[in-house]
């Protein structure tokens, strides 16, 4: 379920910026395939600084959609972390 959610909000990103900047930056965001490299860097939090927005709707874009990212990529991720160790202590608790 989570990639199935974070899939789409990578398209639904992609798409967003490159309506938002392909006017400005039709180098940067020349197509959609090409904004994704841009969505996946705001919504996991990396934050590449090679692509950005410089329209304001797209910095308000931008700034929304690596907030949202947190929620997708990040809070998903600690759980799975937090089940792996629990994992581990059961078995060390086994172990001895």
């Amino acid at each position: 379920m989570t990639f199935f959610i974070a899939f789409i909000m990578l398209f639904f990103s992609a798409t967003g910026i490159y309506y938002l900047e392909n006017s400005v930056q039709p180098e940067s965001f020349s197509s959609i395939r090409e904004s994704f490299w841009w969505a996946v860097a705001s919504l996991t939090g990396v934050g590449f600084e090679e692509i950005f927005p410089v329209t304001t709707g797209g910095k308000i874009f931008g700034t929304i959609i690596s907030l949202i990212g947190v929620g997708v990529v990040a809070v998903p991720t600690g759980i799975i972390s937090a089940s792996f160790v629990e994992i581990i202590q059961d078995d060390s608790r086994a172990n001895n």
